[in-house]
């Protein structure tokens, strides 16, 4: 007698099996989404990061530019003094922890208007402004200004940065 035996052979899963999925599923998705969210924040706080080094790298620019073209520079502390091309005077001096220029943003040879307007956004404590004369060449007498800042650059949460720059302005040949 030729007995079989039939097996029947289980299909799907038990349900021991399918709560460790779950978990093993769940502790993943967990780490990837603390990982992500720590990607985004920081992503946020270089975006920040950049755009005020942005605000500080346009604010030498204004300062450099004008310098070149001016005459009649003088020096206090944290302030420079001078007249622009257009015979205007301007100002550049740090208050208050922000850098500020005086003067009249009109083109015109009639300089009306000249107000205090801030270089520098809420977020930029400037600690120390220098600005030093050189000469680039004593035969020709051409000012060389260098300019010093560092502060701290405040993001969110209470992160601080400290910067320190360092520009040169050469007057340009009048």
């Amino acid at each position: 007698m030729n007995m079989k035996f039939l097996h029947k052979t289980k299909k799907g899963f038990s349900l021991i099996e399918m709560i460790v999925a779950v978990a093993v599923f769940t502790v993943v998705v967990i780490i990837a989404m603390g990982t992500y969210l720590n990607a985004s924040s920081l992503q946020r706080r270089a975006v920040a990061a950049r755009a005020l080094n942005d605000n500080l790298s346009f604010a030498f620019e204004v300062i450099t530019r004008e310098i070149r073209d001016g005459h009649d520079f003088f020096f206090s502390g944290n302030q420079i003094d001078f007249k622009n091309n257009f015979e205007c005077d301007i100002s550049y001096y740090l208050l208050g922890g922000k850098l500020y220029r005086y003067g009249s943003l009109d083109t015109s040879i009639s300089c009306l208007n000249p107000e205090d307007r801030p270089l520098t956004s809420s977020e930029i404590e400037i600690n120390n402004l220098e600005f030093n004369l050189a000469f680039d060449n004593p035969s020709n007498l051409r000012k060389m200004i260098i300019i010093n800042m560092n502060g701290f650059i405040n993001l969110e949460k209470g992160d601080e940065y400290e910067f320190n720059l360092q520009t040169a302005a050469t007057q340009q040949d009048i």
